[in-house]
């Protein structure tokens, strides 16, 4: 038999695939240690947990800083959106989120 652990929830069990099980594979790490230069010069730094909500949270935290001139604690309190294959996914405080219930 053969153990997996809780990591192994981010491979794809079908064969063949890019992301899928195989020996001596490892999964596609969501680790975002993100350092942002602006002029060639480190501007902001951040990471964030999460698992599959990695990549859009500090996405979503740079453009809140860089576009919208949020301060780097506003942007990571800041409500973000998801888009998880399934559906969108709004944290509450979002903009427009009111608007959106039925």
């Amino acid at each position: 038999g053969m153990l997996l652990n809780d990591c192994m929830q981010l491979m794809d069990p079908v064969p063949g695939r890019t992301n899928s099980i195989a020996p001596g594979k490892r999964i596609l790490s969501s680790m975002s240690p993100t350092i942002v230069l602006r002029d060639g010069e480190p501007f902001m730094t951040l990471g964030t947990p999460g698992g599959l909500k990695i990549f859009g949270s500090v996405f979503q935290a740079i453009v809140n800083v860089i576009d919208h001139g949020m301060t780097l604690q506003q942007a990571v309190e800041a409500a973000r959106a998801w888009d998880r294959g399934t559906g969108l996914e709004l944290e509450e405080g979002y903009p427009g989120f009111a608007n959106l219930k039925a």
